[in-house]
């Protein structure tokens, strides 16, 4: 089975944090402005958070025109560093406190809205995750909700050609490659390896094609693909399509 990639569009909901499916950051300003000023961010943290200039906004979507198939409800917004968050279109922010913003979700085709208006550079805004009520408890344990594990149960191999963006990547080296702290697993780096190998383990399937892309691509420090697999693979051997 080829899984298909993430994005802030997709119908499928894969992981039970939201957040990581949200769209690439978004630059806008603080008060008024374009939907997108073209503005470089002032850099980024090493997870991809933005790194705002003074005036700056940074702005994502998640569950954008999906026509509201998503869950309603209560959520959390847990966050790290010192700034501010602000919710809208489907949210309706219910209370905050630092580090954490409940709110309400009202699905419609219009999506969760999330903006960072203020970050402080020595502690910026960072560790965002975003978790219907009814994954708080689970979340951090088991990334990819019920519904996308039982869908793929009858499959017996899974091959991640699209899960990690093979085609036309410009990833060079491992050590840029997404992990399971970037900010979103829908970027044009693909999913974390140790998302896949999770994914096989609670599914015990075989991972087919993951190496892929590294193969491909000579991509320096790929043997330590090889080595993750050796150290978290549960079960049967992961089948390798180079």
């Amino acid at each position: 089975m080829n899984l298909a990639g993430i994005t802030y569009y997709t119908s499928e909901l894969v992981f039970q944090d939201f957040f990581k499916m949200a769209a690439d950051w978004i630059p806008q300003q603080v008060s008024g402005g374009p939907w997108n000023t073209g503005q470089a961010f002032a850099g980024f943290t090493t997870d991809g958070y933005p790194l705002l200039n003074v005036g700056q906004a940074a702005a994502t979507l998640i569950c954008r025109d999906i026509q509201g198939r998503y869950p309603s409800g209560p959520y959390t917004c847990f966050y790290s560093g010192t700034g501010t968050i602000t919710l809208g279109f489907d949210a309706a922010v219910t209370s905050q406190s630092p580090g954490v913003i409940q709110f309400n979700v009202t699905p419609t085709n219009g999506s969760i809205y999330l903006r960072i208006t203020a970050s402080n550079s020595a502690d910026p805004i960072r560790n965002i995750r975003v978790v219907p009520q009814m994954y708080l408890s689970t979340y951090a344990t088991q990334p990819f909700t019920p519904r996308f594990l039982d869908r793929h149960r009858r499959f017996k191999a899974l091959r991640f050609m699209d899960f990690q963006q093979t085609n036309n990547s410009t990833l060079a080296n491992w050590a840029d490659r997404a992990t399971p702290t970037t900010f979103s697993q829908g970027t044009w780096k693909g999913v974390a390896v140790e998302h896949m190998i999770q994914l096989c383990n609670a599914l015990d399937d075989d991972c087919d094609g993951v190496l892929e892309r590294f193969a491909r691509q000579d991509i320096a420090g790929a043997d330590s693909l090889a080595e993750h697999f050796e150290d978290r693979r549960a079960g049967t051997p992961a089948i390798f399509d180079l």
